[in-house]
């Protein structure tokens, strides 16, 4: 059957604008909403939290005129750009305004500095303006049009043109050359177009210096995502709005968009922190661009990328036509004057959506030239996936194992889990969240965790829910039915995501998820047989052995599977063994037997690890730490069990220390007044939980303990948000209560927004104590945080956003800061100093050392005297 790409006509599809996502889905055969758009240049960020309910209240002026001329809009502008109000005008749309200006400013002639948008001209013809193109005289330097260029074409009065950042290009100016330019020419007039400025937040707007032959223009559509609404604002000296007013229609911006305008220009912190993610989303963008041998990348300013084809294998509306095939859109360039056939712009959008477009870029380059090097192919990257009998019964520290054991043995390796589902999450530098498991996996491969290590990352929000986060980037809350819906589409794009990273290594060791038998999840399966079969993998079978039924687990995992998926499964290994493993020999041969499988080796229970758990599981099946609570030399910390915890092994560098034992609490029966520390941890859901630490009467030994003399209160992230005096969840992001009071301790006022901090900090921690110490680690975290009162800092962000707090004379403070213990000098310091008060005497240096290393090395080491390590490489065809 010939596909509807082989015969339509997309000859009109990319002319003369991008963004039509309708037309584009007409050619597909799909909704419009099925298209990933890269023609529009529109923050993939947005809109700001919050704009629905604006428009929603203003319902009720759908029956009434606008406002003529935008007046309440104009006033909060000023405020915004802190100009008068009579130096704006509000259209419909940048293009609005850019139709007048030939008509209001008279001049002999328009100077364009190209390549520009095609608004530019569009006016210009419409109007019958003369026009004159102004571009580098190197026809190499198509991004750096100079003051130079344009001067030398100034002969006579013009309208000049020029965007900054230029699209599509993304070159900026020099401010002080072009203010020169300005004054010097004082009978031209210059329309400086700063639609995308706000992408390029180092650079300030000329809309402060007041000259009378100046207009700035700004597009409110891009950076709030709000094109459907058309909004624009012209700024500029009085006498020039005055002018313009006379030639526009009053009520040309309906209600809504007015509305959306007023909300929009009230959300500093939306811009600041979704140009910050936009910006780090192009860098890797770029990067990975940069790879494809056939593609040039000018990466310029601005929220978009312009990229030319090098070899002349097809044209851009070629490839936009084969990219159409995967419901892809791209901007051809071609209509700017100056770019030939071969030019094509790319919109910067979210992770996951950027790393499909490159994934499918880098398979053309695959499948239409021999001459550009082919990336490594499914079977040349041999794979190995760890599988389970059950949760936890050992997945993650055997693919860490294997993992630490290629990298000792010089092999350039990479872990992979499709999806993830944990409350335990880590952030990678490129701010992208992902499973710790995977992040203690890269380590062990001498490697920087990579989201696409784990390219789906779930955290349950509820029973039936979870967060979903793809490549590192929240996509939202789903409801189970919603999410298998999701799978579908999303499998593809992390078997691109495996072929990609695979490329790039000699060996991969892959994870599944619970159990392959689960014959409920398999035809929606995306991360255990399914999975092994795209990467060709040889599957190895985990049992637990601790938990009994080892060998039953076995035999009926085995039984469960299907033909195609007997063949992937390759053989089996037990975990967590105590006693005499001869005893367990005559099941073992009765299970090789009765399976065909091979038996890869018997791995003994190692005591104190120092590895972080994957989930919640072990922790919530423990209620002390190993040493015992009598000692007198100990301190005794409490750590608050919440039905939602979040990153619990925050606490496994506390475990470690010898003076240290720690009682779970999971209500007041559990709860000491002998404790010296009490910490509440991080939450995936902070309101609902403190309202179950509330009902469950835990909150009032929480109040009382922290007036005991000496005692500690401690918060992480979620926990240092209940310290404070309210929480407000408004989008009803974690929970379906809006509001719930706090615990009064610290004066914080919280709300949750759309909007994910994700970063790692590396700070200062000064708690008045005069030792010089340092804290690092990462914030993940829905929160803006303000304080209220009196507190005092003892870290802080270089970005003014609230870390921490600490109460101004009890023992009590809290941060955002997960891994805060990790950091030995600081851990010993702060139990120190519980202990001092304590009236016990405080230890000299570090007793124990919290290192991720050193506990990999000894897990590998167990491993290897315990497992065939040349019978697993004879599986991935290497030597031992």
């Amino acid at each position: 059957m010939t596909s509807p790409l082989m015969v339509m006509n997309t000859n009109n599809l990319f002319q003369p604008h991008g963004g039509d996502i309708f037309q584009a889905a007409d050619c597909c055969g799909c909704l419009p909403e099925e298209i990933i758009d890269f023609s529009a240049n529109i923050n993939p960020y947005g809109p700001p939290d919050g704009l629905s309910s604006a428009l929603t209240e203003d319902m009720w002026k759908i029956g009434h005129y606008p406002e003529p001329y935008s007046e309440s809009l104009i006033d909060e502008a000023s405020r915004f750009f802190h100009i008068p109000s009579e130096m704006i005008l509000a259209a419909n749309g940048a293009t609005e305004i850019l139709d007048i200006i030939p008509r209001v400013f008279v001049r002999d002639q328009a100077l364009i500095s190209v390549p520009a948008y095609a608004g530019y001209l569009e006016s210009v013809i419409k109007n019958n303006l003369p026009v004159r193109y102004v571009s580098c005289s190197d026809p190499q330097g198509i991004l750096s049009t100079t003051i130079e260029n344009i001067f030398q074409a100034l002969d006579s009065k013009s309208i000049i043109f020029l965007g900054r950042p230029g699209n599509p290009a993304g070159d900026i100016v020099d401010a002080g050359l072009l203010k020169s330019l300005i004054t010097d020419n004082p009978e031209s007039f210059f329309v400086i177009d700063e639609s995308f400025l706000d992408f390029a937040p180092q650079e300030k707007s000329l809309v402060y210096t007041g000259f009378e032959n100046l207009l700035i223009v700004r597009s409110l559509t891009k950076i709030f995502s709000i094109p459907g609404l058309r909004l624009g604002l012209a700024m500029g000296h009085s006498g020039i709005m005055n002018r313009l007013r006379q030639f526009l229609s009053p009520w040309s911006v309906n209600s809504f968009a007015q509305a959306a305008g007023v909300h929009c220009l009230q959300q500093m912190d939306f811009i600041k922190d979704s140009v910050s993610k936009l910006n780090l989303s192009k860098q890797t963008l770029v990067e990975r661009l940069k790879k494809i041998p056939w593609i040039s990348v000018f990466e310029g300013h601005g929220n978009f990328v312009l990229c030319r084809i090098r070899d002349s294998r097809f044209t851009a509306h070629e490839l936009c036509t084969k990219l159409l095939s995967k419901k892809i859109l791209i901007r051809p360039a071609s209509n700017f004057y100056g770019l030939d056939q071969y030019f094509f712009r790319i919109a910067v959008k979210n992770d996951a959506d950027n790393h499909f477009l490159y994934s499918c870029l880098k398979s053309l380059g695959k499948d239409t030239i021999q001459s550009v090097p082919a990336r490594i192919s499914r079977s040349a990257t041999p794979a190995i996936m760890f599988q389970g009998t059950c949760s936890g019964a050992g997945k993650s520290l055997m693919a860490a194992a294997l993992c630490r054991i290629l990298h000792q043995d010089g092999i350039k390796v990479a872990p992979f889990k499709s999806q993830n589902m944990s409350l335990n999450s880590y952030v990678t530098r490129e701010r992208h969240e992902m499973g710790r498991a995977q992040a203690v996996q890269a380590v062990a491969c001498g490697l920087e965790p990579d989201s696409r290590m784990n390219p789906v990352l779930l955290k349950p929000c509820s029973e039936t829910g979870s967060q979903v986060i793809v490549l590192g980037t929240p996509m939202g809350n789903m409801e189970i039915n919603d999410y298998i819906s999701y799978k579908k589409d999303l499998f593809t794009r992390v078997k691109d995501v495996y072929d990609d990273l695979s490329a790039e290594y000699q060996v991969m060791v892959l994870e599944g998820a619970g159990s392959p038998a689960e014959i409920n999840l398999k035809d929606h399966d995306i991360v255990n047989m399914k999975m092994a079969r795209h990467a060709d993998a040889k599957v190895i079978l985990v049992g637990d052995i601790d938990r009994g039924g080892v060998f039953a687990s076995f035999l009926g995992t085995y039984h469960m599977l299907l033909p195609w998926e007997k063949d992937l499964f390759s053989g089996m290994i037990i975990n967590k063994f105590r006693g005499q493993e001869e005893l367990l020999q005559s099941a073992i041969d009765y299970t090789v037997r009765h399976t065909g499988k091979g038996f890869f080796g018997v791995v003994p229970f190692v005591h104190n690890l120092g590895i972080p758990e994957e989930d919640s599981v072990t922790f919530k099946n423990h209620h002390h730490s190993p040493r015992q609570s009598s000692s007198h030399d100990c301190l005794h910390i409490g750590l608050i069990d919440l039905p939602h915890i979040s990153n619990f092994t925050d606490f496994d560098p506390l475990i470690a220390e010898p003076d240290v034992t720690m009682t779970v609490v999971r209500g007041p029966a559990d709860f000491c007044k002998e404790f010296d520390m009490v910490i509440i941890p991080g939450s995936k859901s902070v309101i609902s939980d403190l309202k179950v630490l509330k009902d469950s009467g835990l909150d009032r030994h929480i109040l009382e303990f922290v007036h005991y003399p000496g005692k500690e209160l401690i918060g992480i992230c979620g926990g240092f948000q209940m310290l404070g005096t309210g929480i407000s969840d408004p989008y009803n992001l974690e929970s379906e209560i809006n509001y719930i009071r706090g615990l009064g301790l610290l004066p914080l006022e919280t709300v949750i927004k759309e909007h994910k901090v994700l970063k790692q900090v590396n700070v200062p921690w000064n708690d008045g104590s005069g030792k010089a110490l340092t804290v690092k680690g990462y914030e993940i975290h829905h929160g803006r945080t303000t304080i209220n009162g009196p507190v005092q800092q003892p870290a802080k962000n270089s970005d003014g956003e609230i870390l921490s707090a600490a109460h101004v004379s009890l023992h009590l403070w809290g941060t955002y800061l997960h891994g805060v213990f990790d950091d030995d000098q600081f851990r010993r310091h702060l139990l120190n100093r519980v202990r001092v008060r304590k009236g016990l005497s405080p230890l000299e240096g570090i007793q124990s050392s919290y290192d991720i290393d050193q506990a990999l090395d000894k897990l590998a080491l167990a491993v290897r005297q315990s497992v065939d390590i040349k019978g697993l490489y004879s599986l991935l065809g290497i030597g031992c």
